[in-house]
């Protein structure tokens, strides 16, 4: 039995938050090598010699974010980039869909995981396809594996050297997630 501490998850989870837990809960159990399955990161700032680099960071509680920027400490983990704007489609006032753009990253040392980065690519996506969520879904459209590609909207020079070469490793599975709202009346 591994002794993981679980990734932070909203108290009474809402719209997205209802997709990406349930993702979060089959990750955890249908990949034993992954020890943090984070939810929806935000893009925050800190200055260091006068530059502001942009990272993320998953809220944890009032003012604490966990920082998921590539960091051998947290182990083999995961967390979620969502993007706007969000399209809304609704059908015959039964119910609303709504769409957003969104990414699943992960970051993986390799020699834990006890294969290669294209066995880890098979297995996540493996696990993506065969999940049924009834609140929503997260259709893969491509997968990225360079630095410069995983960590796009995050300035850390760090990650396209030291933190992403051999054991470790950083993939993006970059799609739709969708959400459908039931109507109320």
């Amino acid at each position: 039995m591994r002794n993981i501490k679980p990734a932070p998850k909203p108290d009474i989870p809402a719209f997205f938050d209802l997709v990406i837990t349930k993702i979060q809960d089959t990750l955890v159990s249908e990949l034993p090598w992954l020890d943090h399955a984070f939810g929806k990161a935000q893009e925050l700032v800190r200055t260091r010699d006068n530059r502001d680099y942009r990272y993320p960071g998953v809220y944890v509680r009032r003012d604490e974010y966990q920082n998921v920027e590539p960091n051998q400490g947290l182990g083999n983990y995961s967390f979620f980039v969502l993007n706007d704007p969000q399209q809304v489609e609704r059908h015959q006032n039964q119910y609303g869909r709504v769409t957003a753009d969104c990414a699943l990253i992960l970051w993986v040392d390799l020699s834990k995981v006890g294969s290669d980065i294209e066995a880890v690519k098979a297995e996540v996506l493996g696990v993506l396809k065969r999940m049924r969520l009834v609140v929503g879904n997260f259709t893969v459209n491509t997968i990225s594996e360079k630095a410069r590609n995983v960590f796009r909207e995050y300035s850390l020079k760090e990650v396209e050297s030291q933190f992403m070469m051999y054991p470790y490793a950083g993939l993006r599975f970059d799609g739709e997630m969708t959400f459908l709202e039931q109507c109320n009346s």
